[in-house]
């Protein structure tokens, strides 16, 4: 094909020569390539979004703050502030995008995860090292690792991911894209 081939995702992808270091980068290389036309639409058609994530909308408390665990981790993990009004805050990654949100309707007060719900929000998040960094990194910003005892393989023990609490009640989980290793 054109050169060099890369994973992104679930899509292997062939690109002419510029190098790819994570899979937030080839994401970003994708999105560009397309928009400027180096990518032909043609191939973009061919990467269904059927059943991908268009947008989740979280209800919190401090919505609209410009710092805490929320703006901390999305900016982190390769998201860009697309939007701010009065009551909420648009991260967007790629075609898709998470708000930030405390509308009037919104009922002040701390996320229940056991209760029927959304229990966590799951994210790719890089590599085991980049995992591990937002791990080191995420107390400062407010976030708590959960299983402490059984970190990194709570999921499983051929499931790199670190699974990190707000300080509202909201979970996160965040999934190495490294390959599993037989441990």
């Amino acid at each position: 094909m054109l050169g060099d081939e890369l994973c992104s995702g679930r899509y292997a992808v062939t690109f002419r020569s510029e190098p790819v270091e994570t899979s937030l980068d080839a994401s970003r290389y994708l999105l560009g390539a397309h928009r400027s036309g180096r990518l032909p639409e043609a191939m973009m058609g061919t990467m269904s979004r059927r059943g991908h994530l268009h947008h989740l909308e979280l209800w919190r408390d401090d919505a609209t703050q410009p710092d805490g665990p929320w703006p901390w981790l999305l900016t982190r993990l390769g998201y860009e502030l697309t939007g701010t009004w009065e009551t909420g805050r648009r991260w967007a990654l790629g075609d898709s995008y998470l708000v930030l949100e405390s509308g009037s309707d919104h009922v002040p007060g701390r996320a229940q995860r056991l209760r029927s719900g959304m229990n966590h929000l799951a994210l790719w998040a890089g590599s085991r090292a980049e995992v591990d960094a937002l791990v080191r990194d995420a107390p400062q910003h407010g976030w708590s690792l959960l299983f402490a005892d059984r970190h990194p393989h709570a999921g499983g023990p051929h499931h790199y991911a670190a699974f990190l609490e707000d300080d509202a009640g909201f979970e996160v989980e965040l999934v190495a894209e490294d390959p599993p290793t037989a441990d």
